[in-house]
């Protein structure tokens, strides 16, 4: 095993330590012709931004010499509800931007990729993320960030996560009686 081997895995593990998420440093073979595939990569799921990756990563990089911190390719992983919770946050802060639901995946890119440790934000938004992921089979579909939109066009922001407080309600089995119709699927 090289130096940089045993740096990139004691890399790896004192950054998964500090943020809380299992991260891999691996070797991806070599680079290809203008570097867009091979060399060092850092993959993690769900957890800290890119940029939040990044930074960490240069405040360490002293410690570790055998390791070119500056041709590191970085690959965060995210998991729908990961994904569904960073929308409907990110959402809230940027409620201008509603009307681009179900019209612009480059907006649930930005929300994810702005938006660090999704899978941390409060109960209330992760019960939010469950309701959305419900709408169409699991995932952040357009269809389903489609409806949302209309929701928050037709009512507002507030009204819109009214709605998917009962549909989160009816899937975890706590809505009591008073189901009323939330919405209706087509396919």
């Amino acid at each position: 095993m090289t130096a940089r081997s045993r740096q990139s895995t004691k890399l790896a593990y004192v950054l998964g330590e500090h943020f809380g998420v299992r991260v891999e440093v691996a070797y991806d073979g070599p680079p290809s012709h203008g570097g867009r595939y091979g060399g060092w990569i850092v993959s993690w799921p769900d957890g800290p931004t890119t940029d939040t990756m990044r930074a960490e990563i240069t405040r360490r990089a002293p410690r570790y010499p055998a390791v070119d911190t500056t041709i590191l390719r970085f690959h965060r992983g995210r998991t729908d509800q990961g994904e569904a919770a960073a929308v409907v946050a990110w959402l809230a802060e940027h409620p201008d931007r509603v009307d681009e639901l179900g019209h612009n995946s480059f907006l649930r890119e930005t929300a994810v990729d702005e938006t660090d440790f999704p899978e941390r934000l409060d109960e209330a938004v992760q019960r939010r993320a469950r309701a959305l992921l419900s709408l169409d089979r699991g995932g952040v579909s357009p269809a389903a960030l489609a409806q949302l939109g209309d929701r928050v066009r037709r009512g507002g922001w507030e009204q819109a996560m009214d709605w998917l407080d009962q549909l989160a309600a009816v899937a975890e089995g706590t809505a009591g009686d008073n189901i009323i119709p939330v919405t209706r699927r087509t396919r």
